[in-house]
């Protein structure tokens, strides 16, 4: 893996290491306001979004030693919602 593409990785292992939740969303059809929305909904409670390619979150997911099985979810545009707030809060 390129210099690059490791640091990718290593930098979404961070971010899923430090994380309470970590929700993964299929982001076919969304558009750049609801994308918008949905970030400043996220901030309220510690969280954020962001879109990753998919053999970057394999990559990231094997490393932390994720169940296998989340590969499953990864078909399509991505996104990966994480944050260390209360997921409950509305």
């Amino acid at each position: 893996m390129r210099l690059e593409k490791k640091a990718i990785v290593e930098e979404l292992q961070g971010l899923l290491k430090s994380s309470k939740f970590v929700f993964l969303v299929d982001c076919r059809g969304m558009s750049v306001d609801i994308f918008d929305g949905l970030r400043a909904e996220l901030r309220k409670c510690g969280g954020s979004l962001r879109v990753v390619a998919n053999s970057f979150f394999k990559h990231a997911a094997a490393g932390l030693q994720y169940d296998p099985d989340v590969q499953r979810f990864l078909e399509g545009p991505t996104a990966v919602i994480v944050g260390t707030g209360d997921v409950t809060v509305t």
